[in-house]
């Protein structure tokens, strides 16, 4: 198998404000820099702040509730609740454990994409400023995407937890149990300088963990361990 080298391009990911100016090449042809690429379906930047996929994931999202607005014209909420669950959401939160370092301002734009459909859904004018969203929400039972990605985090890390390649260990200790309020299953959350470091899969999802309750089914070892 050969790569051709006008179809490669190349990436580095660093948070340096002068990062070094690397060239490579490819059978004697310089292989292009880009300042973001896309893999398996999801954006990725040169600094990984996820700016490109929010956009990116936003505006098909958006383009998708218009595809809805113009060709399911039924007045069934329902049905359009399931057309936004089956078209939109999955488009919103594919690969989300991956990429879900968001910051709050991130987190309000893909919300609103969400909203806006509640809105399509009960077709409440974009000039009603009345109407209660979170009302909407809450008739329809849908969840805060922030809600749904920490749902998908915790599953994940549940499954690196009790997984036999000790993927955790890699990136956090164990840490020990101090207070009887507390399950046994606690991990040491590392010193962060960065803002982007603290919003990180593993350091914001182990501050997640460490908070459940006993009961939580988080906690379990799922059923192929």
């Amino acid at each position: 198998m050969e790569f051709h080298p006008k179809k490669c391009q190349h990436i580095s990911f660093t948070r340096k404000r002068h990062p070094a100016d690397n060239t490579y090449s490819l059978h004697n042809t310089d292989i292009p820099k880009s300042d973001s690429v896309k893999y398996l379906g999801v954006t990725l930047d040169t600094k990984l702040n996820w700016k490109q996929h929010v956009e990116n994931i936003i505006n098909k999202g958006n383009s998708t509730l218009g595809f809805i607005r113009r060709n399911v014209t039924t007045t069934s909420n329902d049905v359009k609740c399931t057309a936004y669950k089956q078209i939109v959401r999955p488009t919103l939160e594919y690969a989300a454990g991956a990429w879900d370092s968001l910051t709050k301002t991130q987190e309000k734009t893909l919300e609103a994409v969400q909203r806006r459909a509640a809105r399509l859904i009960y077709n409440i004018s974009r000039t009603d400023h009345t109407t209660s969203t979170t009302n909407l929400l809450s008739n329809l039972n849908l969840e805060e995407l922030t809600d749904r990605r920490r749902h998908t985090r915790l599953k994940l890390f549940n499954q690196y937890h009790y997984s036999k390649d000790d993927v955790i260990k890699n990136h956090l200790q164990r840490a020990a149990v101090t207070s009887k309020r507390r399950h046994q299953i606690q991990y040491h959350i590392p010193h962060s300088s960065t803002q982007h470091h603290q919003r990180s899969f593993f350091i914001k999802t182990a501050k997640e963990w460490n908070m459940l309750p006993e009961t939580s089914q988080y906690l379990v070892p799922p059923d192929d361990t």
